[in-house]
């Protein structure tokens, strides 16, 4: 899935099946632990979440919602793909999030190689990297047409008064980007 608000696709992409499967892309190893904790952030679940290398140990994690970031991403596809059964029949109370480098590996097995993996995981997939071509204008204006404005979104989270619905944490995560834009004025 790609286009729209990242935060709201990776927040729906949690949401939309209790124990399922989301594939996030992430633009470069460098932004990798970045794309992990924002994930983490977005997860509005009663459970904590836990980060993993392979899929044996994501598979013994039913409850929590799953970070599996793989060594190697190709091999983790294929070995999900043949889990998928097992993935469709577990007691899984969160979802298992895996990481694929866009363009990688990883993400070529997954649309070319794992048609199971990729029958249960198909709108659950997001290349969050749109954020990145934020408008700043425009999305203050977006802000000022709501009533709002960033500052006083950021202002009540560190209070802890804004709400943690997917819409708002969507809102905040939009809100977060524009200030540490500069939030230009307009």
């Amino acid at each position: 899935m790609t286009g729209g608000d990242p935060a709201l696709a990776v927040a729906s992409a949690l949401r939309r099946d209790r124990g399922g499967v989301a594939v996030v892309y992430y633009q470069d190893l460098g932004l990798l632990d970045w794309a992990v904790e924002d994930v983490a952030s977005l997860w509005t679940g009663h459970s904590g979440t836990v980060r993993v290398a392979t899929v044996a140990e994501a598979l013994a994690h039913p409850i929590e919602l799953v970070l599996l970031v793989p060594i190697d991403e190709r091999a983790a596809v294929l070995e999900l793909d043949g889990r998928r059964d097992q993935l469709l029949s577990s007691r899984r109370m969160s979802p298992l999030v895996l990481f694929l480098l866009r363009d990688g590996p990883g993400a070529a097995a997954f649309l070319g190689e794992a048609p199971s993996l990729w029958s249960i995981a198909v709108g659950n997939d997001v290349d969050p990297t749109g954020e990145a071509e934020l408008d700043p204008i425009t999305a203050r204006q977006e802000f000022v047409a709501r009533g709002v404005d960033p500052e006083s979104v950021v202002a009540q989270w560190r209070a802890g008064t804004w709400g943690e619905s997917a819409d708002a944490l969507a809102t905040l995560y939009r809100a977060i980007l524009l200030v540490g834009t500069g939030g230009a004025r307009g």
